[in-house]
């Protein structure tokens, strides 16, 4: 099991970390990250945001810890240790994104590679509910990066159990990062779109 942070105490060290942030996200000072040092979740915030976008995040890790895994924001990251690179997160509220509004980072959560002492949060969770009406056959999450591409590879279809959904609100967890520039919902109802 872990070791507890009272026993690990006397050999915690201040660190900090150079993070990059996914596209459509922004840092604000005093956001708070989880970071895994292999013992324990650990709480680091940010010092400072600078120009480029990036941010400085400081906080503590048990002394000798070489391997490094992250969530933004803090709160989505569960107390459970990454077995094998894996890491389990909760996933935010719905992701309500008005049109040509940028994400809320409060309904995402990213997962952070580290490298070199820099942390890229690469990947993202986001939360979105949709209004099925009657009759729909099949529900499309479509990234508008990829709309004219062959073979959109950028999409989320969703097919019903039977011959059609039953209307009504469903909440879908959509893999953010995959939709740089955002996304649009197509409804595939009675032979038409």
């Amino acid at each position: 099991p872990p070791v507890s942070d009272s026993e690990t105490q006397g050999s915690l060290v201040t660190m900090t970390f150079s993070a990059s942030k996914p596209a459509g996200l922004s840092w604000k000072a005093e956001d708070r990250v989880a970071i895994y040092d292999g013992v324990a979740k650990r709480e680091f915030t940010v010092a400072q945001v600078k120009e480029d976008g990036k941010a400085v995040l400081e906080g503590q890790v048990v002394e000798g810890a070489e391997q490094f895994h992250a969530v933004w924001p803090y709160a989505y990251a569960s107390e459970a240790l990454p077995v094998e690179g894996k890491i389990s997160v909760n996933i935010p509220a719905v992701q309500n994104v008005a049109e040509n509004a940028v994400s809320d980072p409060d309904a995402v959560v990213c997962i952070g590679q580290i490298s070199d002492g820099t942390i890229t949060f690469e990947s993202a969770v986001s939360h979105i509910k949709v209004n099925i009406p009657e009759g729909v056959a099949s529900v499309c999450v479509k990234g508008l990066a990829y709309e004219n591409i062959a073979g959109n590879a950028a999409s989320v279809v969703l097919q019903p159990s039977g011959e059609t959904f039953k209307a009504g609100q469903y909440s879908i967890a959509v893999i953010s990062q995959t939709f740089k520039i955002g996304y649009k919902v197509v409804y595939a109802r009675e032979g038409y779109q």
